[in-house]
């Protein structure tokens, strides 16, 4: 019966119970729990280092879905990309989330600059490249994506404003 006992403190020690919490189950101290299973099991097998183990490993966990959830790829994967396009990413996608529903992630985002060629050529002047939504009702992701010269998209845009104003002074002659 006390090896059973015995059997049974180790494996609780070893779950991440401290020698309190198992004196406590059991009605004894904890210095008794310890010479109990002094020779058959380490501190640094079981109870709070135990504990502080799974604690480190959960928060961890956490961490990594939410930059799962946040970027659609883990911190490894993400810091493959360099620094300055991480940042310009971030910020693009605060901007799409607070005006709609945006699904594309980082790795998506940047492989469709590198293939466009114009990465290095993003930016908000003249002769620089953009990425834009293909269709403006549709939410950001990746299929709906395509990047373009700024003039392009400011001439696309500027036509579509007169087109709808054409429509409207047309509507109002009615």
């Amino acid at each position: 019966m006390k090896n059973n006992r015995k059997e049974q403190m180790i494996k609780l020690y070893r779950s991440g119970k401290t020698l309190e919490q198992i004196g406590n189950q059991y009605g004894i101290t904890k210095e008794r729990v310890r010479q109990i299973i002094r020779n058959s099991i380490s501190a640094k097998e079981g109870g709070k280092t135990v504990s502080s183990i799974k604690s480190n490993k959960e928060k961890k966990d956490k961490k990594l879905n939410a930059e799962i959830q946040k970027f659609g790829c883990s911190y490894a994967e993400k810091q493959l990309i360099p620094s300055k396009f991480r940042v310009a990413f971030t910020c693009k996608l605060k901007l799409w989330k607070a005006t709609t529903t945006c699904s594309i992630t980082i790795k998506e985002w940047y492989d469709l600059w590198l293939e466009s060629g114009h990465i290095h050529q993003r930016g908000k002047g003249k002769g620089t490249y953009v990425m834009i939504r293909i269709d403006k009702t549709k939410p950001y992701q990746i299929d709906n994506m395509h990047i373009i010269l700024l003039e392009e998209s400011s001439r696309e845009t500027m036509n579509k404003t007169h087109a709808r104003r054409k429509i409207q002074s047309n509507v109002n002659y009615l």
